[in-house]
């Protein structure tokens, strides 16, 4: 799956590129317009506005990634000394950095180990500041409420 997006995303921005080449560029300085100046990073974002559907959404991400951490932490739990990371997905919840960043319109817990038992952030982000930590709380709590609406309507049914 992953390597489908990244081909349709490839191919996404080599058609933006060739657009804005091959029209965009010679029309804007014919016109003298003001967007002429515009860098091409800009034109993306015009184009690919922020709220363009994604094919994974952030409640998909999020409850993988959720369910990668229970297992992780679930085996952990058992036998800490014997726990190898690399043979899961994720990290257990109490060795993994809590850094959230956002990445293709997404939220996203760091999956870095942290330093130390001390520390709750990985030697990446240890000097950073977490400015998207509120929106993840907003976003696991929205995740809550629409599991917990799922469930209703299942037990009805």
């Amino acid at each position: 799956m992953e390597i489908l997006l990244k081909s349709i995303n490839r191919l996404e921005n080599y058609t933006a590129k060739y657009i804005y080449k091959k029209y965009l560029t010679n029309f804007l300085e014919v016109q003298n317009h003001d967007l002429a100046s515009e860098s091409f990073d800009k034109y993306l974002d015009t184009i690919f506005s922020k709220d363009r559907k994604a094919i994974i959404t952030q409640k998909e991400y999020l409850d993988m990634d959720l369910e990668n951490m229970s297992v992780a932490d679930k085996d952990y739990e058992m036998n800490p000394e014997q726990f190898k990371p690399n043979l899961y997905d994720s990290l257990p919840d109490i060795k993994r950095c809590s850094f959230i960043r956002k990445h293709k319109n997404k939220y996203k817990r760091c999956c870095n180990s942290i330093m130390n038992k001390d520390e709750d952030m990985c030697y990446k982000h240890i000097e950073k500041p977490n400015m998207y930590w509120d929106r993840w709380c907003e976003v696991l709590e929205e995740n809550k409420k629409e599991d917990e609406k799922e469930d209703k309507i299942d037990q009805k049914t």
